[in-house]
């Protein structure tokens, strides 16, 4: 049997939940998380303070320029949760569903200028694939992470360690 090989964004992820649980030291970090209504953030990280972290990979400028798109609203998917995010500013809740306080787009390093052109003045920020900051997030609300959001973290944690161990 051959080992699998890791692709990219797979990669940056696990550079990304190193990055905030070790040298952010955040108490909490996952892949794959279901966040806000049905859409799954790439990264979602909880610091001890409980603030909100979603970090959505992106590997080619390709992928960057069809979120950005969605973000105009020129194209339809991811539409809504951009605009949720948005038009929304100091609020923690849409339609009852739980939005980070910060959002950040994880590039390859040789985008990063680029693409803080395109954000222009919009709050989110742009990360390397290792976590460094290179355009920093501004608060989309300032409500600290729920009891709720915690434990649905805890629990997605917990399940995917006993995958591990069972096998």
């Amino acid at each position: 049997m051959t080992e699998e090989k890791i692709k990219p964004a797979e990669e940056a992820k696990k550079s990304l939940l190193f990055y905030f649980l070790y040298q952010r030291n955040f108490m909490c970090a996952t892949t794959e998380m279901a966040i806000f209504d049905g859409f799954i953030a790439d990264v979602f990280a909880a610091s001890e303070n409980r603030l909100a972290y979603e970090i959505e990979v992106k590997i080619s400028w390709q992928d960057f320029m069809s979120e950005i798109k969605a973000i105009r609203g020129e194209i339809y998917a991811k539409t809504y949760k951009h605009k949720a995010y948005l038009e929304n500013l100091g609020q923690s809740k849409f339609n009852g569903t739980v939005r980070p306080n910060k959002f950040y787009f994880s590039l390859p390093y040789r985008f990063h200028e680029k693409a803080i052109k395109e954000l222009g003045d919009s709050p989110y920020g742009i990360c390397d694939l290792n976590g460094y900051v290179h355009k920093i997030a501004k608060n989309l609300h300032e409500e600290k992470v729920s009891d709720n959001l915690i434990y649905r973290m805890i629990r997605k944690l917990s399940r995917a360690n006993y995958e591990l161990l069972k096998n």
